[in-house]
């Protein structure tokens, strides 16, 4: 539903903004505590590495929209770090993979269904993505019919890349964590984080919606131009 996923656009971004703050915060308290040699602030099993996700649907109509984001993608992890893994969803992406990528570069796959979005807390790929420290997802994003842009978010908590909010004003930023902190922080780690990832695949799911209309559209345009 386009609406839905319009509105609560900046819901999942306010919550992107709070697990930030919670857990910046909570890794302040540890530092405080002289407790800085804790290497991951997480109440789960963590592999200490990082995962880029990229976001994809079967299409014929609206591959494009796709292409165009994957782009972005592989600026993005061709630069990344030798512990960075590649996740691929749908199979548009690893049909991409293959044109950007060397044959012989590793990634894990998830298949996914545009018709079946929503992400169970014990499905493999969320329990996949839980083992890592840092979750970047990058997916296109809709704007309009006639317009949709790459977009990438770091949805584990984590401060971003060109983060915009200055330093200083993320410290003065102060939490009081009622019953427990590590109580907050694993409803964080798990609830919130898949909530924010149902969010990208929604945003990805519109996006690709919009640009199977607007190809539509066009098509018998394209055709009275070829016939002339």
């Amino acid at each position: 539903n386009r609406d839905a996923t319009i509105n609560s656009r900046s819901f999942s971004e306010g919550l992107i903004e709070t697990f930030i703050d919670v857990k910046q915060s909570i890794r302040r308290l540890f530092e405080e505590q002289k407790k800085s040699d804790r290497i991951s602030f997480s109440t789960l099993e963590k592999n200490g590495k990082s995962v880029v996700v990229f976001i994809s649907f079967e299409t014929k109509f609206s591959t494009e929209v796709f292409r165009k984001s994957f782009r972005h993608f592989a600026d993005q992890a061709k630069d990344r770090d030798p512990n960075t893994e590649i996740v691929l969803m749908g199979a548009t992406a690893k049909r991409l993979f293959s044109e950007y990528f060397p044959a012989n570069t590793p990634y894990t796959y998830f298949d996914i269904s545009e018709k079946n979005i929503r992400i169970a807390q014990n499905s493999k790929l969320f329990e996949h993505i839980l083992a890592f420290e840092k979750v970047d997802v990058f997916y296109p994003f809709f704007v309009s019919l006639l317009k949709q842009e790459a977009k990438s978010d770091t949805i584990s908590g984590d401060i971003p890349v060109g983060d915009t909010i200055l330093e200083a004003e993320r410290k003065n930023r102060r939490y009081f964590f009622e019953p427990d902190k590590d109580k907050i922080l694993h409803f964080f780690e798990i609830q919130i984080l898949r909530s924010i990832l149902q969010q990208r695949l929604r945003e990805a799911q519109l996006a690709t919606l919009g640009a199977r209309i607007t190809t539509l559209q066009s098509t018998p345009q394209n055709i009275e131009q070829e016939m002339k």
